[in-house]
């Protein structure tokens, strides 16, 4: 059961991250997709909507000396994060 109190911790951590940047992409300043639409739709508006989901990453990575804390959190494009490499 720790395991799912863990993740339920990281769920409601992630929630106020979005809801403190208001849903906002802290590198370009546009309003990110807070879920994806129906997959009815074809597949190359839904693989654009994907790169508009709202994500939460870290400013500082972990493998760099950063934390989990909200400071160090903020709101992405899922773009940036299937760009980055550590």
């Amino acid at each position: 059961y720790q395991g799912y109190t863990i993740f339920i911790t990281e769920i409601n951590k992630k929630k106020e991250i979005f809801k403190r940047d208001n849903f906002i992409c802290q590198i370009c300043g546009i309003t990110c997709l807070q879920k994806l639409p129906d997959k009815k739709i074809d597949i190359q508006n839904w693989e654009k909507s994907y790169k508009k989901l709202a994500t939460v990453d870290h400013k500082i990575p972990l493998f760099k000396g950063g934390t989990n804390d909200e400071i160090n959190l903020q709101t992405l494009y899922s773009l940036y994060l299937l760009h980055s490499t550590p």
